[in-house]
């Protein structure tokens, strides 16, 4: 699902991790490889940063762009 920008500020500048987008169209070639990625990553992000950062990230991000389309259109 896409993110707003701000997302991937906040995973890649705060917490330094390096985000893979692999496009629109999913295939089993790319789950294969999210897969894989996450198999690695997953275990190294977690004592670093603690269990449900990436989330953390997205909601803080949902939480910003909400918070700016309501500035927008009042």
């Amino acid at each position: 699902m896409p993110k707003p920008s701000e997302y991937y500020q906040i995973v890649q500048h705060r917490y330094q991790i390096e985000l893979h987008i692999y496009g629109d169209l999913v295939t089993e070639e790319i789950i294969g490889h999210v897969k894989g990625y996450n198999e690695i990553a997953d275990p190294e992000i977690k004592p670093r940063f603690g269990s449900d950062v990436v989330g953390a990230a997205s909601d803080e991000a949902f939480k910003h762009w909400n918070e700016a389309q309501v500035k927008q259109n009042p």
